[in-house]
Formats: C-alpha cells, sequence, structure tokens
C-alpha cells in the first residue's frame, strides 16, 4: 500500500510541474496578446486625436470667420469720412475700432494658439504612425517564437502525462478510483493531504482517531470530509 500512496503523491509533483508548464504557456500566448492589445490602443489613441484635430480646425474656422468680419468692419470704418460726422459720433466710431482692433489681435492670438495645439497633436499622431508601422512585423516575429516555445512546452506535458498514466499502472483499482475522482476536481490544489495530530493538514478538520490509525495502517481509503482531499499514511511520503 505505501508505493501506491507513493506513486500518487508522485503524480501530485508531476501535476505541480504540468501546472507550471501550462502558466508557461499561457505566458507565453500572452506576449502576443499584450502587443495586440498595444497595437489595437494605440489605433483607437490616433482616431481620438484625428477627432481632437478636426474639432480644432473646426475652433480655427470659426476664428477665421469672426476674424474676416472683424478685418471687414474695420475696412469699412477705415474708409468712412469722419469729417461728415459730429464729434460725438466720431468719438463712438474711434471706440469701436479700437475695440475691433483688439479683438482682431486676440483672434489671431486664438488662431495661433489653435494652430500649436494641432501640431503637437500631429507630432503624437506621427509617433503612433511609427510604432503601428512596425508593430505587425513585431508581432509576426512574436508569435513564430511563441510557436515554437509552445510545441516545446506541450511535448514537455505529453511525457509528464505518460509518466502519470505509468504511475498509475501500479495503483491498486479501489485506491485509483478514490484518488481520480478526487483529482478531476482538485488537480492542480494538492488532491492530497495528511494527518497531523487528528487533524487534516489542509483544513484542519478533525479525523477520527480509529479512522486515523486505519488510513495509517493502510487499511482504510479515507477521503477529508472538510475539503475531500484523499488522506494519505504518512509513511507514503
Amino acid at each position: 500500500m505505501r508505493q501506491f500512496y507513493s506513486n500518487l503523491l508522485q503524480i501530485q509533483s508531476v501535476d505541480k510541474e504540468i501546472l507550471t508548464i501550462n502558466n508557461e504557456i499561457a505566458d507565453e500566448n500572452n506576449r502576443v496578446s499584450f502587443l495586440d492589445k498595444t497595437k489595437n490602443q494605440k489605433i483607437d489613441e490616433k482616431d481620438n486625436l484625428l477627432n481632437d484635430i478636426a474639432s480644432l480646425n473646426k475652433v480655427i474656422n470659426n476664428f477665421e470667420n469672426e476674424l474676416m468680419n472683424t478685418e471687414k468692419r474695420l475696412e469699412q470704418i477705415d474708409g468712412y469720412d469722419l469729417a461728415t460726422f459730429n464729434e460725438q459720433q466720431t468719438l463712438k466710431i474711434e471706440e469701436e475700432k479700437n475695440a475691433l482692433i483688439e479683438k482682431s489681435d486676440n483672434i489671431q492670438n486664438d488662431i495661433l494658439s489653435t494652430l500649436e495645439k494641432v501640431e503637437e497633436t500631429q507630432k503624437f499622431i506621427n509617433e503612433i504612425d511609427g510604432f503601428l508601422e512596425g508593430i505587425d512585423k513585431t508581432i509576426e516575429e512574436i508569435q513564430q517564437e511563441v510557436d515554437i516555445k509552445i510545441i516545446e512546452l506541450k511535448e514537455a506535458i505529453t511525457t509528464r502525462e505518460q509518466q502519470i498514466d505509468f504511475l498509475l499502472e501500479d495503483v491498486d483499482e479501489k485506491l485509483k478510483a478514490v484518488f481520480l475522482e478526487v483529482r478531476s476536481k482538485l488537480r492542480f490544489k494538492r488532491p492530497i493531504t495528511f494527518i497531523q495530530g487528528n487533524k487534516c493538514r489542509e483544513c484542519f478538520l478533525h479525523i477520527d482517531e480509529y479512522n486515523a490509525q486505519q488510513v495509517e495502517q493502510g487499511k482504510l481509503v479515507l477521503t477529508c470530509s472538510g475539503c475531500h482531499r484523499l488522506i494519505s499514511p504518512s509513511h507514503g511520503i
């Protein structure tokens, strides 16, 4: 019976190796997924920046229309013959002209400021374009590396699965059936436990002393009613 449990513990150990390999496979796949995600994020970022530029251009267009109307009004005022106006009218015209000149200056400053924002935004777009230009090739190269690595890792899993099958061949059928049932639910979560101080080592549930003795003597196949793991005698270590 000791050899049986020893085999099962070896299987548990091999399953731990398989879990590590599965995690490596996930990490390899994540390398490509990360690049795909980054690419899509950059595409979305570029779309948002293009929308920003479109909005800024509309703002510039509105400023230019407003500036054109302001300049037209100034030209109109400059065409007035002030000698035909009285002092009060002349003062009013001068006030309007000064206000329009100030407005024209402010609009031109706003246009320049907005153009700078467009230029800055375009720089970001150019940087993204540079990134996107090479990302597909990078993804293709990484994918090739990942595919080769995953083949190697899957071969390593196959080897360990064969090792598990070999170890199971030498296990008592009743014990094997119980172990496989437990393993189907707890394969990578230590399906085998031990008794320590009349308690399950994993969940600390109290184990009846008689049953504990039967397990230790190899006379009873028992699972913990708390965590549902197969209880191995201490000599199975």
